[in-house]
């Protein structure tokens, strides 16, 4: 095979198969990137969204019991007010920090849903704060004037907490969506370097079957040069042969008569 047709033929197997390695690469590598993003994203979804309903329903909770011990309080008067102010107090503390701790995972529209929220959330706890310090100082009928003048506003607050939770849900579903979105996505990219990969396969064979192919029937016109060639020559050391014979028979007759005449033998 001539140099230059065997260099191009290296060029064209190397070649293909770089092709084929680098595709397999990024098909790989985009793959797993995109599982992986697709992986985190529920997976924060996920645990964003179960820390956001436990914190709101914790709320709601916090609310209701503080709520109910103030009325409580309202009712039994001054038997159990030192207990009940204790466990007031702490359960304000306990909704501070679930509200703390819930402001920074809400979305862009759970934070507006929030802020619409907080002004009727406060207006209910000072309510219920008022209501039970007038039951520490006696008023007994202010205090369940302002307990019952709150009634309204809980029921605004829970509503609107609901509203919040359901909207979180929605969230939630939506960047799920998205997620499998992305693993579709990913599954498509294998999908489809699979099948370029087995056309760009498909492609170097026959690329190098026609290299090869052509070889062959160089190889073989190659071949029959040479025998031609051979035929050619051996056609000529024939007519060399005949011709010699033709020169050398009136030599060897012109001896065979000089010997007999000298009475030598002839060879």
């Amino acid at each position: 095979m001539p140099p230059r047709q065997r260099r191009d033929a290296t060029l064209l197997v190397r070649g293909g198969f770089a092709a084929i390695l680098a595709l397999i690469v990024v098909s790989v590598v985009g793959s797993v990137m995109a599982h992986q993003r697709s992986h985190g994203v529920s997976r924060r979804v996920l645990r964003d969204s179960g820390r956001v309903d436990a914190l709101l329903g914790r709320i709601g909770r916090e609310l209701s019991r503080v709520h109910r011990h103030t009325e409580h309080a309202v009712e039994a008067g001054s038997r159990e007010l030192s207990s009940t102010n204790e466990r007031v107090r702490t359960l304000d503390e306990r909704l501070d920090r679930s509200i703390s701790e819930l402001v920074p995972l809400l979305s862009p529209e759970g934070t507006r849903q929030w802020r619409d929220l907080s002004e009727p959330l406060d207006e209910l706890r000072d309510g219920l704060a008022v209501a039970l310090a007038d039951s520490n100082g006696g008023r007994s009928e202010a205090a369940r004037a302002r307990l019952e003048a709150t009634r309204p506003k809980a029921m605004e607050v829970y509503d609107r907490l609901d509203r919040i939770s359901e909207a979180s849900v929605r969230e939630t579903q939506e960047a799920l969506r998205e997620a499998d979105l992305l693993f579709t996505n990913a599954t498509r990219l294998q999908v489809a370097s699979a099948v370029l990969l087995f056309g760009l396969s498909f492609a170097v064979a026959g690329g190098v079957s026609r290299v090869l192919s052509r070889q062959q029937r160089e190889l073989t016109d190659h071949i029959a040069r040479i025998e031609s060639a051979n035929r050619d020559l051996d056609a000529f050391a024939g007519r060399i042969a005949h011709d010699l014979r033709n020169v050398l028979s009136p030599l060897h007759l012109v001896g065979h008569q000089l010997a007999r005449y000298s009475g030598e033998p002839t060879a």
